[in-house]
């Protein structure tokens, strides 16, 4: 599911919000997918406005802000 949002984010230009694990402190970012590949994603990154690179090990979950906001929490999102 988390690759799924990352190309989302990537193919739509859409911004997603994902929790990030770096070293024992999560963050939660808003990003926009510039690129991906097997082990990083390229992203501009709104919280340290600015281009970062994310480890895709690290990426706990990914969503779509607007359908969370919209549809709560529930796993009953439409697709």
């Amino acid at each position: 599911m988390i690759d799924f949002m990352l190309n989302y984010s990537y193919e739509n230009k859409a911004v997603i919000t994902i929790m990030y694990q770096k070293g024992v402190e999560i963050t939660q970012r808003q990003i926009k997918v510039l690129s991906i590949n097997e082990v990083t994603v390229h992203a501009y990154c709104y919280k340290r406005r600015a281009n970062r690179f994310f480890k895709k090990e690290y990426v706990l979950a990914a969503m779509i802000p607007e359908l969370v906001f919209k549809y709560g929490t529930s796993n009953h999102l439409p697709i």
